[in-house]
This record gives C-alpha cells, structure tokens and sequence, in this order.
C-alpha cells in the first residue's frame, strides 16, 4: 500500500513538474513581445509620506522600478 502510494506520488510530482516546464517555456516566449521602460527610474512625489506609492495593475508591475526604498 505504501509503496502504490510513494508510486503515485512520484508520477505526479514528474507531471506537475513537465506542466511547470511547459508553462515557464510558454510565459517566455509569449514575454518577447513586452515593453518595458527604458528610462531612468527615478522621480519625485510631494508630500509627508513622499516614499508610499500604491501601484495598481499586474503585481509583477512593482518590479519595474515602481517602488523603491525610502532610503
């Protein structure tokens, strides 16, 4: 019983991990065609809390320079 387990564990994580290559390959490719800025990433915000910004979109979208450190 155990063994049957520990079998269909294992032909389950290799599929998980096929789909999990399939879709990396398939998010690549279809990236090709994004744009991203090409400008310097900085800027100025006035008021108290200058450094609190709220990005609304695509979460992958804060790692475009859309926050940074208050330092």
């Amino acid at each position: 019983m155990a063994s049957s387990r520990q079998a269909h564990r294992a032909a389950f994580r290799a599929v998980a991990r096929s789909l999990n290559l399939v879709e990396f390959v398939f998010r690549r490719q279809d990236a090709t065609g994004d744009v991203f800025p090409t400008d310097a990433a900085s800027g100025v915000v006035a008021g108290d809390d200058s450094y609190r910004i709220l990005a609304i979109g695509e979460g992958t979208a804060v790692g475009l320079a859309t926050a940074r450190d208050a330092a």
